[in-house]
């Protein structure tokens, strides 16, 4: 630090002592204090923010003729302090924080957790090494980061499934990823060399989803959760918020000729014990929306269908009665006997009587004759 630099921060510590003494001094020769007591300069607001601006002027030095800007947020953290900072300068974040882009680009899905029990960061190299410095950062964060963080960052991902995980890993790696299944068995370990935070244990486990075809989702999380015991088998549904790393292959047992199997690895802070939600529609798998939806449209044709013959029966026995009053007006008269009505006989032939003959029918008769 120049000379010019030393000489401003001890002026301005001058100042802030003089101030304190004054108000000390003050305070002594006063009355018994009012209800409503003015109190010091340095005690106000106005006089913590300059308190605050000596400090971070303080703090920064030349650097080859430019100011050094990495002294500003250095100071602005130590402001925030929990415990030597001042109480309404803290960061304050609603989300986890992420992981370092780097370790998350050096990351290859398809390949096995790497082992560092007998190796040391710098012999770690490509994916090994990206893949375990993520893994040990994502420990740390979920040590430290609550559960109502998880919870609102994996808000925006809420729709990732393992097809999204399987098809394009990268698009999601490192975002707050939710899973919820069945836990069977709980492990617990010690943690990752490397960890910064004080942890000593984790606990991993796989959660099964509904989708029997799919493989169980590996994870890792920081603490159980309350009255679940790793000692023994459990059966729980489970929901969980986590870190997706990758998609990791875990060998299988050549003994027992089990197959490789790669599987989504996140890392999280606790499980949530609780019932899963059952399958809806958007949940299910693609064979069984194709076999709703033929149903359903069969189901739908039918009903058009029985709807459709009940109306044109209906309209046709409309017009049927119709035709009928129209017949029935032009033609009020039925050449044909009504069924119920039994036919009239035949009137009875009576015999000729015998009639007076006249002068006209002789000469009628004759003319016939004539013909």
């Amino acid at each position: 630090m120049r000379a010019s630099s030393r000489i401003f921060v001890i002026v301005l510590s001058a100042f802030a002592i003089a101030g304190n003494l004054y108000g000390q001094e003050g305070k002594e020769k006063q009355q018994p204090p009012e209800p409503f007591e003015a109190q010091g300069f340095w005690l106000q607001d106005a006089g913590v923010a300059v308190e605050a601006w000596a400090c971070l002027l303080g703090q920064v030095q030349p650097m080859g003729g430019a100011w050094n800007p990495v002294s500003v947020p250095c100071g602005r953290l130590l402001l925030g302090h929990p415990e030597k900072g001042l109480p309404e300068w803290k960061f304050t974040f609603d989300e986890v924080l992420p992981i370092w882009h780097r370790y998350l680009d050096a990351i290859q899905d398809g390949r096995i957790l790497p082992n560092v029990d007998r190796k040391q960061l710098s012999d770690l190299r490509g994916p090994d090494w990206g893949m375990y410095l993520a893994l040990v950062q994502a420990v740390d964060r979920s040590q430290t980061s609550t559960l109502s963080q998880f919870e609102k960052s994996a808000q925006a991902f809420d729709f990732v499934q393992f097809p999204h995980l399987q098809k394009t890993p990268g698009a999601f790696r490192g975002k707050i990823i939710t899973v919820k299944g069945n836990v069977r068995r709980i492990l617990k370990s010690y943690a990752p060399r490397h960890t910064t935070s004080d942890i000593q244990f984790i606990y991993t486990t796989e959660i099964r989803t509904r989708e029997k075809k799919e493989p169980p989702f590996a994870v890792m999380f920081t603490e159980l959760p309350p009255g679940v015991s790793y000692k023994d088998p459990v059966n729980l549904d489970v929901t969980f918020y986590g870190y997706f790393l990758g998609m990791v292959s875990f060998p299988g047992d050549v003994k027992k000729r089990e197959r490789d199997v790669t599987a989504p690895y996140l890392v999280g802070k606790t499980l949530i014990v609780g019932p899963v939600p059952a399958v809806t529609d958007d949940e299910g798998s693609y064979s069984y929306k194709l076999i709703v939806s033929a149903g359903g449209a069969i189901l739908s044709i039918f009903v058009l269908t029985v709807l459709l013959n009940f109306w044109f029966r209906r309209g046709d026995r409309r017009i049927e009665s119709q035709l009928a009053q129209v017949r029935d007006k032009h033609h009020p008269f039925s050449l044909e006997p009504e069924p119920d009505v039994p036919p009239i006989a035949e009137p009875i032939a009576q015999p000729a009587q015998p009639t007076e003959t006249h002068a006209s029918d002789d000469v009628s008769g004759n003319n016939a004759d004539l013909l």
